[in-house]
């Protein structure tokens, strides 16, 4: 049974590399399966096996990367057993990471992300609902454990956070990669804005949130009884 999954893994792997080297080399629009199936060299039965189409291959090498880009943006180390960092930092480091990516390979980039931002949320909380996902979620760990921390308030499910960040992050990466792509920096700046509302939206119920770069407001002045001054 091992040596059938690793199998599996391989062709599944191999299946999305070759994708994404042909999408880079004529563009995404143009890949068609029978090329990817050719490169592959394997049936057509053996590709819709693992995938309905090119634009599901696509839409799972963007979920790979940003999620194995999340695992990383998680950790504040590479060393096993690395602390994590809060949520906040972990998605600022996403999105550095996610546009660096982005702003290297705009074309596939972008498509991938419009075959994927639609159906986000609702894969996310469709298979999240039922359990536990389909595939490794490192979205839905860092919720879990910034929930536990006491980060964020607890009253929405922790897949429907982990589904909602994920979404976010996906169309503030479409939204500027949109018509004249943005270079890297901008393109990360515009992510930590998406991400900074949502966390905002996302803190317990008596915690204020307060305007970037405004201070906080003077205490009334006290009174005294009515009538003296």
């Amino acid at each position: 049974m091992g040596h059938r999954i690793d199998k599996q893994r391989r062709q599944r792997a191999e299946i999305i590399a070759n994708t994404i080297a042909l999408s880079r080399e004529v563009g995404p629009e143009a890949v068609r399966v029978r090329d990817v199936v050719a490169r592959s060299n394997i049936s057509d039965a053996t590709f819709f096996n693992y995938f309905a189409g090119k634009d599901a291959v696509l839409r799972e090498w963007l979920e790979d990367l940003v999620d194995e880009t999340l695992r990383a943006a998680g950790s504040s180390g590479a060393e096993p057993g690395a602390q994590r960092r809060g949520l906040r930092r972990a998605l600022r480091a996403l999105a550095a990471d996610l546009a660096v990516h982005a702003a290297a390979d705009t074309r596939t980039f972008a498509y991938a992300l419009d075959a994927a931002r639609f159906v986000a949320l609702a894969d996310e909380s469709e298979t999240l609902a039922r359990g536990r996902p389909r595939r490794a979620n490192s979205a839905l760990e860092l919720v879990e454990d910034a929930r536990a921390r006491g980060e964020i308030r607890a009253d929405v499910p922790a897949y429907e956070v982990a589904g909602m960040l994920r979404a976010v992050v996906l169309a503030a990466l479409a939204n500027g990669l949109r018509g004249s792509p943005l270079p890297a920096r901008e393109l990360a700046a515009r992510v930590r804005a998406a991400a900074d509302v949502l966390l905002d939206g996302l803190r317990k119920r008596n915690e204020r949130v307060r305007a970037p770069g405004r201070a906080a407001p003077a205490p009334a002045p006290a009174t005294g009884p009515a009538g003296s001054r």
